[in-house]
């Protein structure tokens, strides 16, 4: 029987886990894998239907759940006019499987439902989900779902919208690709990116707190298949006048080592770099000389395959400017301003407006437009992330236009905002 690479290093790697669960992902699920993607979907169009094709066929849980796991991200495709939109309504399982595409929440809401119908016992998960560099330290802010499911006894972690594949910024389109990493993800992983409002779904013993899970460096996929054991660089952010060093501990050979720099916020194409590892043992150090101040994203590639990001300050953290607007898209940055302090916090909105002098500046820039046509604006951005401080507004960041992301932050009763440009796709 052929084993998966990365199944093979969790055979191997499985002793070192604080398993109490039975790690499922080591079985052979072609044969599950098979049944369903020769399933006609088109014919399929309640979940009932589709349970009773699974069920029918397979009579262990682990294999009902894997069905359903297939199914979904073979058969729902991402709703990317919903997530670039005004908003969104809950879905239930039955419009999902009508529509045949959701955002997060429906697809959590499909898998719940066909579990609960199969008998077996599965929750919606909702909680804070890193899946930029740029989310490393940001507070805690709810902005995605997921699921848990109980298997033959033991709670296990997937996230079937991840699993299905990618959205395309820059064409707004979904890309659907089969990540099987998000399946019954151990939760010692699954952890740094997926931050759950009850803490009880981390799944870990013992529990962590959410300001320490927000802190984590973010890892990639490189990080199980280089077969990194041990991490000992844990802060996401590093502050240093200089260099940093990063240590790790892997069991496989790492051959090669590439960096990415680049400035906080810069989404341009950056150049990769490679850097020198030195080696103890199964511990590997990357040592790298910064040559200029100022923060920096910092992504890590062994064997050609991403695998840690952090942030890193290089000397004094440079403080914001008051009301900066970017002078390349002013417009749509001051339209964004506006919509996402009005759709947000209308109260603030209504304070805002009328009494800052900073406010009123920027409304010179969108061509003198009345004040009460700024306030009845319907414009809705799509999908950002919204954090709040000691319960007050703090800061925004979110896609604005194909070319540029929207970052707004408050310290103290200043404002500060810009417009950057994304990373290229």
């Amino acid at each position: 029987m052929k084993i998966p690479l990365l199944c093979l290093w969790l055979l191997l790697y499985s002793s070192s886990l604080q398993a109490f669960q039975r790690d499922l992902r080591l079985l052979d699920y072609r044969l599950v894998d098979e049944y369903v993607r020769s399933l006609p979907s088109a014919d399929i169009h309640t979940p009932e239907q589709l349970n009773e094709l699974i069920s029918h066929r397979f009579s262990r849980e682990y294999e009902q759940v894997r069905a359903f796991f297939i199914w979904i991200t073979e058969n729902v495709g991402y709703d990317t006019q919903t997530f670039f939109s005004s908003g969104y309504e809950k879905k239930s399982a039955a419009e999902v499987m009508r529509q045949k595409k959701a955002v997060c929440q429906g697809y959590s809401a499909l898998f719940e439902e066909l579990c609960r119908l199969a008998g077996i016992e599965a929750v919606t998960v909702y909680g804070f989900a890193r899946k930029h560099i740029s989310q490393i330290g940001a507070l805690y802010q709810t902005n995605h779902a997921w699921s848990a499911v109980k298997i033959e006894g033991d709670w296990y972690l997937l996230d079937v919208t991840w699993a299905s594949g990618t959205v395309e910024y820059h064409t707004q389109t979904f890309k659907k690709e089969l990540n099987d990493y998000y399946y019954l993800c151990p939760p010692e992983y699954f952890i740094f990116d997926h931050i759950p409002e009850e803490n009880q779904w981390q799944l870990l013993n013992p529990q962590k707190k959410k300001e320490e899970l927000c802190n984590l460096p973010r890892i990639a996929k490189g990080y199980f298949y280089n077969q990194l054991t041990r991490l000992f660089s844990k802060q996401g952010i590093i502050q240093t006048t200089k260099s940093v060093s990063i240590s790790f501990e892997a069991k496989a050979p790492v051959e090669k080592a590439f960096i990415f720099k680049s400035p906080e916020n810069f989404y341009g194409v950056v150049k990769s770099e490679r850097v020198p590892l030195g080696k103890e043992g199964r511990v590997y150090t990357l040592h790298y000389v910064f040559e200029e101040e100022g923060v920096y994203w910092f992504e890590i590639y062994l064997n050609g395959i991403e695998t840690l990001q952090y942030k890193v300050i290089v000397g004094k953290e440079p403080e914001y400017e008051l009301t900066h607007i970017d002078q390349s898209d002013r417009k749509n940055t001051v339209k964004a301003i506006l919509t996402a302090i009005k759709n947000n916090d209308t109260q603030l909105f209504n304070r805002y407006i009328p009494s800052s002098e900073e406010m009123n500046s920027l409304k010179a820039l969108i061509d003198s437009k009345p004040l009460e046509e700024i306030r009845q604006w319907k414009g809705r951005l799509g999908i950002g992330r919204l954090n709040y401080l000691n319960g007050i507004f703090h800061s925004y960041s979110m896609p604005f236009s194909h070319e540029h992301e929207l970052h707004i932050r408050s310290i103290g009763n200043k404002w500060y905002f810009d417009s950057v440009q994304k990373r290229v796709y």
